[in-house]
Formats: C-alpha cells, structure tokens, sequence
C-alpha cells in the first residue's frame, strides 16, 4: 500500500510539473530552479573560492529572470500566459471590432434601367445614389449591348440594376429578344470589379444566389412597391456611404422597414463614400 502511495503521489508531481510549464513564466521558474539546483550541487562541491563563483551565477541568473519577467509583465503581459498579442491593424474608428471587413472608397456608380422598367422609379434610385455617393453613370432604357459595353469597358464600385429577372431562371430581360443568363451577369460584374450588385426588381432571389459566391448582391425576395423600394433604399444607401458595412446598413434598413430585401455576401465591406472619405473617413 505504501508503495502504491507513493507512486500516485509522484505521478501527480509530474502532472503539476507539466501543468506549471505551460506556460513561458512556469518554464522559466523552472528552468531557474532546475538550474539553481545543479550550481548548488556544485557549490557544495568546490572550495570556498570557486562557491563565490556559483553562488555569484546563482544571483546572475535570477536578476536575469527578474529582468526579463518585468520587460514582459510591463510590454508583453499576455506572452507570460502564452497568449499571441492582439491584432491592432486595423485603426479606423469605423472598422474598429470588424478586422476581416474589407474597405473600399467608392469611385464610380452605375445605375441600369431596360426600356420596359424605365418609368418604375429609376430617377428616384439615382436621385438616393447622387445624393450620398456624388456622381452615377447613368444608363436609361439600356439595351443588352449597352450594358454589355459599359461593363466590359469599365470600373463600377456599385452596379444598381432595375429591370425584369425571371424568378426561376434568373435571365436578365433588356427586350423580346434580348436576356443575359446569370454566368453572364456574373462575368461582367467581375469584369467591372464591382463589390455591390443591387438588384432593385421584385423575385431577383434565384439571380442573387448565383452572383453570391462572387460578389456581394442585394435583392427583392417578393414583390415591392416603388415607393416601399425607395424608402428601403435610402435607408441602405445613406447609412453603406457614411461608412457602415454592408451587414450593417442591410440590418437597420431591414428591421425600419417592411420591404421583403435579401442580403447575399461574398464578404462582408465598407463602401463609404468618396465625399466622406475626403474629409477624414
């Protein structure tokens, strides 16, 4: 029994020694006690003479210890409990708690309307995006080849597209005779480096769900009234160009609103405006 004893006891011995050295203080605290023992040994060992020596190495090592546990109790507090120091990269007051959203400044805006969905509002949605974003490239009653052209040729931060989505295909409709399948859609979004695809026509969900997985779309779950569209989107446009992310501008719109609007991420982003961004953002 008392052999049994005392093998339990030196097990929990090494189970608290290994505990203690976890972490890079216990290891030091070891290592100095492991390395005291041994020059005590030595001590006991030598003449008087050479026992200054260990008992002066003793000392050494020690302060040395003292040192280096303040340097880091004082810079590094966090490495004493073997904890990687946080990551301060990202300063902006507006990014401050949202290190993986990406910012970008708005340069250039594209607003869309086919023919067919002209008088449906689409003075009203460029009206929001001037209003906060400054100046939209306009392009009214818009053919395939026009929106073809204006998208392979240039940059647009934002592309705001009113026209008819067919709900179960996801075809983008400019005439009788003239869609743009979604592969399409999702070619010339990329072409143009676009980082918002808005989508301001009722049941684009199916369309949405394809553009998704590479750039970030908003879009109509149902049917929406002009008016209700507005509303929601100068709620959106106004709080996404002031410098909140894309999951936060989509949030409060949503819970302020009736409007039945989906929000499909890439990753989530900060497209604050050129106008803002000037005056300190």
């Amino acid at each position: 029994m008392a052999k049994k004893a005392t093998n339990s006891k030196a097990q929990v011995d090494r189970v608290r020694i290994i505990e203690t050295v976890q972490t890079p203080l216990g290891f030091f605290v070891l290592v100095v006690l492991v390395v005291e023992a041994i020059l005590g040994m030595v001590a006991g060992l030598t003449d008087r003479a050479n026992q200054v020596i260990v008992i002066s190495g003793m000392l050494a090592i020690i302060s040395a210890l003292i040192v280096v546990v303040a340097f880091l109790a004082y810079y590094r507090p966090e490495a004493l409990k073997g904890m990687r120091p946080p990551d301060n990269k990202i300063t902006d007051p507006l990014v401050q708690g949202h290190a993986a959203i990406e910012k970008h400044k708005v340069n250039q805006i594209i607003s869309v309307s086919t023919p067919d969905y002209d008088g449906l509002g689409i003075e009203k949605d460029e009206a929001i995006l001037k209003l906060h974003y400054g100046s939209v490239v306009s392009l009214r009653k818009a053919s395939l080849s026009d929106f073809r052209k204006q998208l392979s040729t240039n940059r647009f931060d934002i592309v705001h597209f009113l026209g008819f989505v067919h709900p179960q295909t996801g075809e983008l409709k400019f005439s009788e005779t003239e869609s743009l399948s979604p592969n399409g859609m999702l070619k010339l979004l990329e072409l143009c480096g676009a980082k918002l695809a808005f989508l301001a026509t009722c049941d684009s969900v199916f369309l949405a769900a394809r553009l998704a997985p590479k750039v970030n779309v908003v879009a109509a779950s149902g049917n929406v009234e002009t008016e209700r569209m507005v509303i929601w989107e100068e709620c959106f446009y106004e709080l996404l160009a002031r410098g909140h992310s894309l999951s936060e501008a989509y949030a409060v719109a949503q819970e302020t609103t009736d409007v039945p609007m989906v929000l499909l991420m890439k990753r989530d982003s900060i497209l604050v405006s050129n106008q803002i961004g000037s005056k300190g953002s």
